[in-house]
């Protein structure tokens, strides 16, 4: 009996093995290469995209991806042909790191040389080349709404291992309770920090550094509270691109609170600017997004935030091209700046980032 076994063991595992294989048919067709268009409409600027070709599922993580620079990209206003987009080199930008963020870096782009956004108007684009489907977009660029006011507060905040000092800056704005709106609020900031080269150096000097900065909220506008099965695995992700919605908004005046902290020990005395030339301002821009440009920006945050967690369901990033992928979308903006302590300040010396 036991040399019997010995023979049925190999036989089971022969067709258990067989049994597993399972033909895979992809469509080819369905996965043929698209134009790949991405752009965004903003009023007061010219109109400029890039035009590249996407890649089929077996070529996604061995070839390069392929700049398209013999596309005609023609321009409708309001459905009448305005021009067709001339095309232009694209430099590499200095302190954007496309390796570190997955992404392409682009070497030719379309732009309009006619035209401009203007608010209220509806802007298409048709793309023909020879290899690829015609695709089609088209966006409206939203009224901007009004800034009223901006204030600020300061706040020392002292745990167990560590202490900083945290910066409250409360926008007021208004907001059209006959229109839906998508908004996004960017921070730009710019601050002088005293430093010293050694501790007998009591003049020291400023250091001016200026960008982008990421400020955080806790306003349920922004940052809605919410459960998710995934929390006890990761966080659930957070709103870093401060977008909104005006549904939890309630009447035309709106306030959020937004926060940065800062260092305590760097600031000396818990204070923004204790020292001669120490400063900083904060303009803020309430960008009012199309709805394709405020699902754009929520969806391709959500992929990046799940796309290592095993236990989600894939994001799909949105798109309104037709017979293509990417994003063209209107936003306009408005902007306030708020600001502590002087700059520039004779007898400072100033040194820049």
């Amino acid at each position: 009996m036991k040399r019997k076994n010995i023979f049925i063991l190999p036989l089971l595992l022969t067709i258990t093995l067989f049994s597993c294989e399972k033909e895979i048919i992809i469509d080819v067709e369905a996965n043929r290469p698209k134009l790949v268009i991405n752009g965004f409409v903003a009023a007061d600027s010219i109109i400029e995209i890039t035009i590249g070709a996407s890649k089929t599922v077996l070529d996604v993580d061995t070839a390069d991806f392929v700049w398209i620079d013999d596309a005609i990209a023609t321009l409708y206003v309001d459905n009448e042909e305005k021009e067709q987009l001339s095309i232009y080199p694209i430099k590499p930008i200095d302190n954007i790191n496309y390796e570190y963020y997955g992404l392409p870096q682009p070497t030719v782009g379309y732009r309009s040389t006619l035209t401009k956004g203007e608010v209220g108007r509806t802007y298409k684009l048709v793309v023909t080349h020879p290899r690829f489907e015609t695709a089609t977009c088209e966006t409206t660029i939203p009224v901007p709404q009004k800034i009223i006011s901006i204030s600020k507060s300061t706040e020392f905040l002292d745990y167990s291992t560590y202490s900083y000092v945290r910066l409250n800056l409360y926008l007021t704005f208004e907001d059209d309770v006959d229109a839906n709106n998508y908004y996004r609020i960017t921070p730009k900031i710019r601050r002088g920090e005293w430093k010293t080269d050694s501790e007998e150096d009591t003049t020291g000097y400023i250091i001016v550094g200026e960008g982008f900065d990421a400020l955080s909220s806790d306003d349920p506008i922004l940052n809605p509270s919410k459960t998710d099965v995934n929390d006890f695995l990761i966080n659930s992700p957070y709103n870093r691109y401060l977008i909104f919605t005006d549904e939890l908004l309630s009447g035309n005046t709106c306030e959020v609170r937004l926060h940065q902290n800062f260092n305590a020990y760097v600031l000396r005395n818990n204070q923004i600017n204790s020292k001669p030339g120490e400063f900083y301002s904060y303009t803020i821009y309430l960008n009012t997004l199309s709805q394709e440009a405020f699902l754009y920006v929520q969806s391709s945050y959500m992929q990046l935030w799940y796309r290592d967690d095993y236990f989600a369901e894939p994001v799909q990033v949105y798109s309104n091209i037709k017979n293509g992928v990417g994003i063209f979308a209107g936003y306009s903006s408005s902007q306030i700046t708020i600001s502590d302590g002087e700059y520039p300040v004779d007898g400072v010396e100033y040194r820049y980032n």
